[in-house]
């Protein structure tokens, strides 16, 4: 397969101009929210906006959540680090099951992000030390990607709706954890215009509605 993960040559690359110092929020993951920055409107700048708060997105295009070696595109636990965060935002996993995998027979590479009860995982050990700084943390999964999704995408659904399934029991199993699925209100069906023409990553729109069950969940 091409060597594809959820990155851009322009999104989640040097610094953001509306990237707060000393935010009180902390953003990781990959692409999914490091799209838009460029302008302010990727999916952490626009719950800062929402809840008027600061809100420091480290998220990096083409990060993965559990590289077995290093990861020139970067790996999302090394981005989170310690301090005086209220909630710290989390989510990837998609590049280690399109790059590693194929999407396809990835029940390793699950396990490897996170185990089956929600246990255990690169994923749950990056929650449990957001948690022990003293952090409440939102979880997020993955919409699902567009039938023709670019460069392997398109056959990553049923794995993607697995991690989310898993990443459920994670905050199910923890006290300060909530999930947040953006298959609520991101699908080629319902809202096509939050997908930019690969299928695959938010358009500004998509960031906003992504944003908005975000600070849900921390108003909540």
């Amino acid at each position: 397969m091409l060597l594809w993960t959820l990155m851009s040559c322009t999104a989640g690359f040097g610094e953001r101009p509306c990237a707060a110092v000393d935010g009180s929020i902390l953003a990781v993951g990959d692409s999914i929210f490091a799209y838009n920055s460029g302008d302010c409107e990727s999916a952490p700048d626009v719950v800062g906006a929402l809840l008027g708060r600061d809100v420091f997105n480290a998220a990096r295009s083409g990060a993965m959540i559990s590289p077995e070696e290093r990861w020139i595109f970067g790996d999302i636990r090394e981005a989170y680090v310690a301090g005086d965060w209220s909630h710290v935002i989390v989510e990837g996993g998609v590049n280690d099951l399109n790059f590693d995998c194929d999407c396809a027979g990835c029940d390793d590479v699950l396990d490897r992000i996170v185990a089956a009860d929600g246990g255990g995982g690169a994923m749950p050990t990056l929650v449990d030390r957001a948690l022990s700084d003293g952090a409440e943390v939102v979880l997020v999964g993955y919409y699902e990607m567009g039938p023709e999704a670019t460069n392997g995408f398109d056959v990553c659904n049923p794995a993607i709706g697995e991690l989310n399934t898993r990443y459920e029991l994670v905050a199910a199993g923890r006290d300060g954890v909530t999930f947040v699925n953006p298959g609520e209100v991101v699908s080629m069906e319902s809202t096509p215009d939050a997908y930019r023409s690969d299928q695959v990553h938010p358009t500004a729109e998509g960031s906003v509605l992504l944003a908005e069950l975000i600070a849900a969940a921390i108003e909540d």
